[in-house]
């Protein structure tokens, strides 16, 4: 009954997580969690760092080509006016430059949109760069004729946050790889000792005491297997001590502790087995011994010698049993003895016993 809820005990723990795979995950959960972290982190101050630029960007190109309009060329000119947006808006820097007089209306610009911009279109969803835009004045001495309005291309930061992201991601991922390979490698040699300990705690279940525990790891698990170690080694002597107390009672029980004989309970139950047994065709001879005046023949010659009388007859039915193949002999009281031959004829038993 005991092993079959130990077996159902152990089926039922089949699905349950184990220790290294609970802390792998845990650990690495975390690790995980810093990686993505960081790297939110960096993409959104690179975002503000390059949404800062192309507003820069856009407040210097409106007020050099505000200057350019003011001074070096006749902003009241339409043609030298739109020479110099489209001279600045090749450069491809950028997504829109328009010049309007005081009335709102355009006096030159050009525009684009964005297009073949090397990066997906659901990154640039993700990372939603603001239309950066700035304005200058134009002025001819000391009358205004007009502003400026120019709006940063945005395509080249889109395409250096791409960049900066999938370096961060990689490397986020390098990193984290080498982490999870490192920390399984500890971890499969930190659970080396608890592999070890459950074998030992299965050998001694099996009452194997010598298996050790000699894997150092950390001082806790030292700790565990020293007091394994200790625990195997009281076991041991615990149950040594108890067979060989067994023993000696199931020597008491059955032999004789003077003559080595088998006792008289003994003797019996091996005759009732004998006698009762349905292989034997003929059951046997049992032969009673017993000797005459042994009282006065203590009293004459003294108790140790009354026992060495009884050793050496001990002697001659061992010698006896010996001879005489699946017999026995006990001792039934003080001077009294039996000897059993199973499967002997009543001939060869009267025979046997004037020999003896």
């Amino acid at each position: 009954m005991a092993w079959t809820q130990n077996d159902r005990h152990i089926s039922r723990q089949r699905g349950v997580i184990t220790l290294r795979s609970l802390l792998l995950l845990f650990t690495g959960g975390m690790l995980l969690l810093v990686l993505v972290a960081a790297a939110s982190v960096s993409f959104d101050r690179f975002r503000d760092y390059m949404s800062g630029q192309l507003q820069g960007h856009a407040r210097d190109g409106a007020t050099a080509i505000g200057l350019s309009l003011s001074g070096a060329i006749d902003g009241r000119d339409p043609v030298a006016s739109s020479s110099l947006i489209d001279a600045v808006f090749d450069s491809g820097r950028y997504l829109s430059v328009v010049y309007v007089n005081n009335q709102g209306e355009e006096v030159a610009g050009r525009e684009t949109s964005l297009r073949e911009v090397d990066v997906p279109d659901w990154f640039m969803a993700l990372a939603d760069l603001p239309l950066s835009a700035g304005e200058a004045e134009v002025v001819r001495g000391w009358s205004r004729l007009g502003k400026v309005r120019v709006v940063s291309h945005p395509g080249r930061a889109y395409e250096d946050l791409w960049v900066v992201t999938v370096r961060i991601v990689a490397g986020s991922a390098l990193i984290g790889g080498l982490g999870l390979i490192g920390l399984f490698w500890m971890m499969a040699r930190l659970m080396r000792p608890l592999r070890a300990v459950e074998t030992q705690a299965k050998a001694l279940g099996k009452r194997d005491f010598r298996r050790r525990v000699d894997i150092t790891s950390t001082r806790e698990l030292n700790q565990v297997t020293h007091a394994m170690n200790q625990m195997a080694d009281d076991l041991g002597r615990l149950f040594e001590g108890q067979a060989k107390l067994i023993q000696h009672l199931r020597k008491v029980n059955n032999e004789d502790s003077l003559t080595g004989l088998a006792s008289r309970r003994a003797f019996e139950q091996r005759l009732k087995v004998e006698v009762e047994s349905e292989e034997r065709s003929a059951p046997g001879v049992l032969f009673l011994i017993q000797l005459e005046e042994f009282a006065q023949y203590n009293q004459s010659y003294g108790r140790d010698e009354a026992d060495r009388l009884l050793v050496r007859i001990a002697e001659a039915l061992n010698g006896f049993v010996r001879a005489h193949s699946d017999s026995f002999a006990g001792c039934m009281t003080g001077a009294g003895f039996a000897v059993f031959l199973p499967s002997v004829s009543r001939a060869d038993g009267v025979i046997w016993c004037r020999q003896l």
